[in-house]
């Protein structure tokens, strides 16, 4: 699937928050498990990326994210975090992450 999950969207709103008042660039990335995407058009390359599309859009309409500091990436099934042998482990890859972007001169000392 490439919508956000409704389950989910209380989690996104907390996490937009803290993201938004660190004033920092986001990047969005959706990722795929390893099976194919069926009979369709779409195939992983595209699911992966409307995925991190789709958190993008719920940030910048939802939370009044400014689009420039938003971006999305697809990276398919390329960036496994779990064996895909076993319906647990390919569900772990079906994910999205959420990196924020950070200027190390302005990094705060241990």
């Amino acid at each position: 699937k490439t919508e956000v999950s409704p389950g989910a969207l209380k989690e996104l709103d907390e996490v937009a928050k803290v993201l938004k008042d660190l004033g920092r660039p986001v990047n969005i990335e959706g990722h795929t498990d390893s099976m194919p995407a069926g009979k369709g058009e779409m195939g992983n390359w595209e699911i992966s990326t409307l995925r991190s599309v789709n958190v993008l859009r719920y940030f910048a309409r939802k939370h009044n994210f400014p689009y420039k500091s938003l971006s999305a990436s697809g990276y398919a099934d390329t960036r496994p975090i779990a064996l895909g042998g076993t319906d647990s482990g390919r569900q772990l890859n079906r994910r999205i992450e959420i990196h924020v972007e950070f200027d190390q001169e302005t990094s705060v000392e241990p």
